[in-house]
């Protein structure tokens, strides 16, 4: 994904921010891809909880047969939660999914610049057993932005309570790190690699 498409996600980010509703999303994302009209719940929801499916729609956004496909996919219903309407703004969860966007998309375009490289396996098992023994490993909360996190993560579901990251995921990402200071030295994370 080049500049311009990751431009287009953290605008669409800063908008649901700026809005505090989940309407905000479908509303800019079809802006985003040039539809006429908002995109549905269910691609709005996805597009928050898959980072892939996000680089992709947004890469294909001037390829029109591309883009309907992608938005017609019959993966999208999976993404299908209730939402509760306000009037005709759909408000349910708006600021848990936003902060949960907004951090995902940070992460995603850090990762994005570095051409989606992963860890290597010596520091993918590290952090991962790190986080294995930590205390701030737990379930994920029950709110709607976990539960579209989870869709996609389909692996270990816990999450750092440190930070609200899915464990699974951040450890594999260079540009992440661990929050928690390591016990008996401040200088370094629970996943022994040096503060920035």
């Amino acid at each position: 994904m080049k500049n311009s498409s990751l431009s287009s996600v953290s605008a669409i980010v800063k908008e649901v921010l700026e809005q505090k509703r989940f309407g905000a999303v479908r509303e800019a994302l079809g802006r985003a891809i040039n539809l006429p009209e908002p995109v549905t719940q269910e691609v709005a929801a996805r597009f928050l909880a898959d980072q892939t499916f996000a680089k992709t729609l947004i890469g294909v956004r001037n390829q029109i047969e591309w883009r309907d496909r992608m938005l017609n996919d019959p993966m999208n219903t999976e993404f299908s939660v209730p939402m509760k309407r306000d009037g005709q703004n759909d408000t349910r969860s708006a600021s848990s999914i936003a902060k949960l966007a907004l951090k995902s998309a940070n992460a995603y375009i850090q990762w994005s610049e570095q051409g989606f490289k992963e860890v290597d396996s010596d520091k993918l098992k590290r952090r991962r057993n790190a986080c294995l023994g930590c205390d701030q490993l737990k379930e994920a909360p029950e709110t709607l932005a976990y539960r579209l996190a989870l869709v996609v993560a389909q692996d270990d579901p816990r999450v750092c309570m440190a930070c609200g990251c899915l464990f699974m995921k951040k450890t594999a990402m260079p540009n992440e790190a661990c929050p928690m200071p390591a016990e008996g030295d401040q200088k370094f994370s629970r996943w022994n690699e040096p503060f920035h």
